[in-house]
Order: C-alpha cells, then sequence, then structure tokens
C-alpha cells in the first residue's frame, strides 16, 4: 500500500492541475473572443478564439449565442459577410432574447445596404435592451442614411443620456446636423 501511495498522490496532483489549466485556456479564449479592440487583438484572432470556445461548447445555448454573434462581429470586421449573418442568423435561432445579435445584423444589414432590415434589427435590439446605448446610435445611424435626421438625432441623445461618454454618439450627431 505504500509503495502505491506516490503514484496515487500524483495522480491525483495531476487530476486536480490540469482542469483549471484547461480552464485558463477556455477563459482566455472567451476574452479574446468577446475583444472589440482591434489595436490589441486582430479579427482572425478573435475568430481562432470563438472557433475554439463553438467547437468545445457544451455551453448553455446562451453562451453559444454570445461567442457566434462575438464571431460574426469579427467576421464583419474584415468583410466576410456570409459568415457574418450566417453567425448572427445562428445567434438569433438560439437566442432570441440577445440584443446584441440584432444590434450587430443590423450593423452588418446597414453596411449590406439593408436599410429596412438593419431599422428592424437595431429596433429590436432597442426593444430588448432599452439601455444599450450602441443600439440607439446604430438606428441613429440607420435613420441617419434613411435622411431622417430628426429622428436618428433621438436616438443619439438616448444613446448619450445612456453613456455620455460614448464619442462615437457624438460624432454621429454632429453629422447628423
Amino acid at each position: 500500500m505504500r509503495q502505491a501511495m506516490p503514484s496515487l498522490i500524483a495522480a491525483c496532483l495531476l487530476t486536480a492541475v490540469v482542469p483549471p489549466a484547461a480552464v485558463a485556456q477556455g477563459n482566455a479564449n472567451a476574452d479574446i473572443c468577446a475583444a472589440t479592440d482591434e489595436s490589441s487583438v486582430m479579427p482572425e484572432q478573435r475568430i481562432g478564439a470563438c472557433n475554439a470556445l463553438i467547437k468545445a461548447s457544451r455551453k448553455a445555448p446562451k453562451d453559444l449565442a454570445a461567442a457566434l454573434v462575438n464571431r460574426g462581429s469579427a467576421y464583419w470586421t474584415i468583410d466576410k459577410m456570409k459568415l457574418a449573418f450566417a453567425d448572427f442568423n445562428r445567434a438569433i435561432a438560439l437566442d432570441p432574447d440577445n440584443s446584441s445579435a440584432f444590434r450587430e445584423r443590423a450593423n452588418a444589414f446597414r453596411s449590406d445596404g439593408k436599410l429596412d432590415r438593419a431599422l428592424s434589427d437595431a429596433t429590436e435590439a432597442v426593444r430588448l435592451n432599452p439601455k444599450d446605448a450602441a443600439a440607439y446610435n446604430i438606428r441613429g445611424n440607420v435613420l441617419s442614411d434613411q435622411r431622417e435626421y430628426e429622428r436618428a438625432i433621438e436616438d443619439y441623445n438616448q444613446a448619450l443620456q445612456l453613456d455620455p461618454q460614448f464619442s462615437m454618439a457624438f460624432r454621429d450627431r454632429g453629422a447628423a446636423f
């Protein structure tokens, strides 16, 4: 029994050490996948981290949807629109209350020139999360593109009321005047 003890202790120690390393890698991937600052994380890095999370996902649909939204946003950044739309659509199918999925898909529709669909998605994002300053800003951008400047300015003002430091809302509101 004494001879088996060191092996048993080593096995227990290895078992205790390996899961935290796997958890640390998962947390690192989650951080990279969710990063939006392109100066520190390139879109391709985000896509890779999101891919790892999605492949390893045994998570709830909401968590998988969040990874899909993040990957879709990275695809949108590098102009891979088909892949972006596929991820946003799948995220919405998994979690129809995910305001970020609607907000980001609105951005993609706007980039694609589909302003009516962009407005619909941005409005849904605002409905699902009325405290999301970015959703108001995106809807304001769509309204501005449609030359509905007064409504756009209302949305920019709402975005700034929610987040007084939101510099893009200041910029976009100024452009709408």
